[in-house]
């Protein structure tokens, strides 16, 4: 995709991939006693950003949810805030939900004067919000809360080593780009949140690259020397949503979601040549944009859009690294080949083959009574 600052080349899919789609049954307080668990695909749309309706990303999600939210695009002087990803899926009620939050990003540095100017840039809106670099706790803390979870008690923080490794190795590769003398430093964190009768997990991952820049101020004095630019990306925010007492009981479904999660090639494509084509100051507008989507359909090629979402292997290794400090999960052999995660605790599980689960525990129990299709009884992979 070639170089952008706040590296869109490795970070475009993993930042709005969980910046998205949970459990069956008519309401949340069934969901522990429903006889079966009934996953369905939900695609999350981005509905103007081609002229048309897109789908962005797919994820296994309970029948019966509802998907709130999905893409935005908008005018905004840092690329990675042009696509606003916001989106949910809830419970028939509102108690369950994973809703996923934009990305966002800032930069610092070690020159006092390039600070002052960046600021007051940022607040005429023709530059990337200025403020100092900060772990995942306080970026969740103080840009987070405030503007998604206003009044929310904080019951616990702590920090996630997987999460934080693998935004690491995501970027690592860009460092070069920035000079030999830059650096790359990551960190992510989850906090437990109660609102009212509701309890959440706020999960958040950063990365910050250090690499050297004139000094404004020297230059000022006229001598020549260098600062340090420091240029965050919260690429990784999400929040996972149930009724006070029963989060760490959801567990198992949410990792089973994260790590169904799977993106659009062809979008993912389409919206990194737009953001690179408007950092070049190359883009004239949603005409140029239709015809970036048009371009990338062909060479993504009708055979791989048809099996994007059938392929097994995990598109996304940031859900996998969150989800695997969670519990419950379990891999099933699917009848065409792969393998699928879906929740664990259950006696049986089976697939259709179009995308559907089913699980249970109840005896006797088969879906092929209740839904239509056909249901193929699949085996826990050993």
């Amino acid at each position: 995709m070639g170089h952008l600052p706040w590296g869109i080349s490795a970070l475009l899919g993993r930042a709005l991939l969980l910046s998205l789609g949970l459990l069956a049954g008519a309401d949340a307080t069934a969901v522990a006693q429903a006889p079966a668990l009934h996953l369905r695909r939900v695609e999350i749309a981005d509905p103007a950003g081609f002229q048309s309706s897109v789908a962005a990303f797919a994820l296994l999600a309970p029948a019966g949810w509802s998907v709130r939210g999905g893409i935005a695009w908008q005018t905004a002087p840092c690329p990675l805030h042009m696509i606003v990803t916001h989106a949910a899926v809830e419970s028939p009620d509102g108690s369950y939900a994973l809703e996923f939050f934009p990305t966002q990003t800032w930069t610092w540095s070690t020159d006092q004067l390039a600070n002052e100017v960046a600021q007051r840039m940022a607040a005429a809106g023709t530059a990337c919000p200025a403020r100092p670099a900060m772990n995942a706790i306080d970026a969740l803390r103080q840009i987070y809360l405030p503007a998604f979870r206003p009044g929310a008690e904080v019951l616990e923080a702590r920090g996630d080593a997987a999460l934080a490794a693998e935004l690491f190795r995501a970027r690592q590769g860009e460092v070069g780009l920035y000079g030999a003398q830059a650096q790359l430093w990551s960190d992510a964190a989850r906090l437990r949140l109660r609102t009212g009768g509701s309890e959440e997990w706020l999960v958040g991952g950063l990365t910050v690259m250090a690499h050297p820049v004139p000094s404004a101020s020297l230059a000022m004095q006229g001598a020549i020397g260098s600062a340090t630019a420091l240029d965050s990306v919260m690429s990784v925010s999400f929040a996972f949503r149930a009724p006070a007492g029963q989060l760490d009981a959801s567990e198992p479904v949410l990792s089973a979601m994260l790590r169904s999660v799977r993106i659009n090639p062809a979008w993912q494509m389409a919206a990194g040549k737009v953001l690179i084509a408007v950092a070049q100051a190359q883009l004239k507008g949603a005409v140029d944009r239709a015809n970036i989507w048009r371009d990338a359909m062909q060479e993504i090629g009708e055979a791989r859009m048809q099996s994007w979402w059938r392929t097994q292997e995990s598109q996304d290794r940031t859900a996998l690294a969150f989800s695997q400090s969670l519990r419950g999960v379990q891999s099933y052999v699917e009848p065409t080949g792969g393998s699928v995660e879906l929740p664990a605790g259950y006696a049986s599980a089976w697939s259709n083959g179009l995308g559907d689960y089913v699980l249970s525990s109840s005896p006797g129990y088969t879906p092929a009574a209740m839904m239509p299709g056909q249901w193929t009884e699949i085996q826990p992979q050993r």
